[in-house]
């Protein structure tokens, strides 16, 4: 009994701080939305809609990833490496909305998007074999980035 409320603290606890995460990085986008708006956009830049929909389905994924991890892998070698990993991956995503709407640092974002990659990448590495589904959970969060990438650096360009 202990031990399934443990479980069960587990999930609403990564679902309560995926929430958190998600209305954090809205309300600095609220923030920055006026200089936002006076951006030169990317031919490809999706939508203002499509970023808060594309964004609560990626956080779904990211908890989904984490929850399985926390529940069914703490005996793999790797655990702890890949936990750290989510855990940064989160807060860098945090930082990206404050580094580019509040501080309104292109160039800043930029670099914390391909630090963000390069964690997502090695989560994907680190889980194919023995976690595989959590490693197809992270897949289009990192095809995301990818994207956003692209997107920032046009930014960076074109103003």
């Amino acid at each position: 009994m202990v031990s399934r409320i443990k479980k069960n603290i587990d999930i609403v606890s990564i679902g309560l701080l995926t929430g958190l995460f998600s209305g954090l990085s809205r309300a600095m986008y609220y923030q920055g939305e006026d200089w936002y708006m006076t951006l030169l956009l990317p031919a490809l830049t999706p939508a203002h809609w499509v970023f808060g929909v594309v964004w609560s389905c990626l956080y779904i994924f990211f908890a989904c990833a984490l929850t399985q991890l926390v529940r069914g892998y703490k005996h793999t070698v790797y655990y702890r490496l890949v936990l750290l990993l989510f855990l940064l991956t989160a807060l860098l995503s945090l930082a990206w909305s404050y580094i580019f709407f509040v501080h309104r640092s292109i160039p800043g974002a930029l670099v914390d998007c391909i630090v963000i990659e390069f964690l997502l990448i090695t989560i994907i590495n680190l889980t194919w074999k023995d976690a595989r589904s959590i490693a197809l959970l992270v897949l289009p969060i990192a095809l995301w980035i990818a994207f956003a990438l692209y997107i920032n650096y046009k930014i960076l360009v074109l103003n």
